[in-house]
């Protein structure tokens, strides 16, 4: 499986089931852009996804996704499917909740996970920080990416913060990742040694898409 954009292709080659991919966006990076030029990159590849947004209400998702479908070229034959679920609080147990409504539904829409942001994920264990709630929420990620033998792309604002870029840099869960800034934007340290870096600025493809809001869908075709 491969997301259909050249950057994260080439440095990531195909996603493979089980692994969690990491997507760190400094503070000037428009992020919900980001989000959606992925997820309509993604489903140029497989028939469906799931995207889990805390910070971004559905209105705000919606609007972001149908101007990158606008605005991108390529097209493919067929529908395809997207789950979108705007989530202001959530924690693991949400999250896997919401999972399971979608595997009822229907099982084909869950082919990739997309959660952001990641640095406010809460836990359903009590963390002495938010720097123990990150590594938690890695492991939980990871967890969820065996569990229904999914690739899971966890987005995530980069702060400088220490303390939570930590347990980003040093976790054993996050298979890869790649950090997106502007051109004059310094990228917080400490890093993933592992990491690939890049100003943002991806072009994404064109297809239909049919997005899922609650009990009701909304079709771009």
């Amino acid at each position: 499986m491969k997301t259909g954009i050249d950057t994260l292709d080439c440095m990531w080659g195909s996603l493979e089931s089980g692994n969690l991919y990491c997507i760190g966006c400094t503070a000037r990076v428009k992020r919900i852009k980001f989000i959606a030029n992925i997820a309509v990159g993604l489903l140029t590849k497989q028939s469906g996804l799931a995207l889990i947004s805390l910070d971004y209400n559905r209105t705000e998702m919606t609007d972001a996704l149908r101007e990158s479908y606008r605005t991108s070229s390529a097209a493919t034959a067929g529908k395809l499917s997207l789950w979108l679920e705007h989530q202001p609080i959530t924690a693991y147990s949400l999250i896997q909740d919401t999972l399971q409504r979608i595997v009822y539904r229907d099982k084909k829409i869950l082919q990739v996970l997309l959660v952001d942001n990641l640095i406010k994920i809460r836990t359903d264990f009590h963390c002495s920080s938010q720097g123990m709630c990150v590594a938690a929420n890695l492991y939980l990620l990871k967890m969820i990416a065996k569990e229904y033998k999914i690739p899971v792309i966890a987005f995530t604002e980069l702060y400088p913060d220490k303390a939570l870029l930590q347990p980003i840099a040093d976790s054993e869960y996050i298979d890869k990742m790649i950090i997106f800034h502007s051109g004059q934007e310094r990228v917080p340290k400490p890093v993933r040694a592992d990491a690939n870096i890049f100003s943002d600025g991806v072009k994404l493809p064109e297809i239909p898409f049919e997005i899922y809001v609650g009990k009701e869908s909304i079709k771009y075709v």
